[in-house]
């Protein structure tokens, strides 16, 4: 919609004995928004970060019960 003044006629649904009173309306177009951009960063490498921490465990749990355990600290 191009810049410019525009004019809204409405009728209020009121009592016709109230005074009328002239209102004022100022619409302003929004601005950029960057914490939108990150929250959705943010959301969208949840996902790759949770598919590698669930392969680790699962990997861990896999091999556990094994004599050639490569998560095994030399101490045990």
């Amino acid at each position: 919609m191009p810049a410019g003044r525009y004019y809204l006629f409405f009728k209020p649904d009121a009592s016709s004995n109230l005074p009328t009173t002239p209102i004022s309306l100022q619409v302003s177009r929004g601005g950029l928004f960057w914490s939108n951009f990150w929250l959705g960063l943010a959301l969208i490498c949840l996902w790759p970060v949770w598919l590698l921490l669930s392969s680790s465990s699962f990997e861990r749990k896999r091999w556990s019960e094994s004599d050639y355990n490569p998560y095994s600290s030399s101490d045990e």
